[in-house]
């Protein structure tokens, strides 16, 4: 088996006027929903060992959803690193029951998800008419996420996330892929050659 490279990552989940440009980009190749519904959550599960991208689903959020799909299931496992972003979410929109649960404790999500729920417990009084949300986590490892969110009223505002799947040793010294904030190693900033 080939040696686990680094990935880069790009998460950009947007808002309601502008849903189509959705999007996760692994090393450049884009990934998004097609025939998307007005509203939606869409996440792209990526093997830890190998790397390689074994699903990519699109949930409709048109009626809140409480549970996790069938399909996804099967992925709540250590084995697989979650990439997440949301399109055109509302206040209706919202994940409850179980699948709030499964964003919350098992895939770690914190800020941006406790600030959309006091949206939603508010109701739409907050004028807050824009909401969404970037996440890269291992299930059942809420310590390994990385979240990025907007609430407001701008409609081109949005969140996104820059990110990189590292490879690390486990303690068993396998190496699997971890998502990582640090700077993307590739990302050169040219030196300043002119004269003052």
């Amino acid at each position: 088996m080939a040696d686990l490279k680094t990935l880069n990552v790009i998460l950009n989940s947007t808002g309601f006027k502008f849903i189509q440009n959705t999007r996760i980009n692994i090393e450049g190749a884009a990934y998004q929903p097609l025939d998307a519904p007005p509203s939606f959550f869409y996440f792209v599960v990526v093997n830890r060992s190998s790397g390689i991208v074994v699903k990519d689903y699109c949930v409709n959020c048109v009626t809140p959803p409480s549970n996790l799909p069938e399909a996804l299931q099967e992925y709540d496992k250590p084995d697989y690193i979650w990439l997440f972003v949301s399109g055109n979410m509302g206040v209706t929109s919202f994940p409850t029951g179980g699948l709030y649960d499964f964003f919350v404790e098992r895939l770690g999500a914190g800020e941006g998800f406790g600030t959309f729920l006091q949206v939603v417990q508010q109701g739409q009084e907050t004028g807050i008419e824009n909401f969404s949300c970037a996440l890269a986590a291992v299930p059942g490892e809420p310590d390994k996420s990385i979240e990025s969110h907007y609430a407001g009223s701008n409609p081109f505002h949005n969140a996104s996330l820059i990110i990189q799947l590292v490879p690390r040793k486990t303690k068993g010294g396998k190496e699997l892929l971890v998502p990582s904030a640090e700077a993307p190693q590739r990302i050169r900033v040219p030196a300043d050659d002119s004269e003052d």
